[in-house]
């Protein structure tokens, strides 16, 4: 989830404008999207979302032994 949930991290450059991160953040949601179709035309089976939920939990559980960062 985390690999197409993050952004791309240039985009916080304070070099960077306002609109081109916008545009990198768009194209990167558009290509998952793309992604996402090019699957279910395959076909492929998506994960269900109570296996889903399951994998989110046990990731959160997880994430409370990572150590603070500041």
């Amino acid at each position: 989830v985390n690999g197409v949930g993050a952004e791309a991290t240039h985009i916080w450059d304070c070099d960077m404008r306002f609109l081109e991160a916008y545009r990198v953040l768009m194209r990167q949601w558009r290509l998952a999207f793309e992604i996402g179709a090019a699957n279910r035309q395959r076909p492929h089976q998506a994960t269900p979302w109570r296996k889903l939920l399951k994998m989110w939990a046990k990731e959160m559980m997880r994430a409370q032994d990572y150590p603070m960062t500041h």
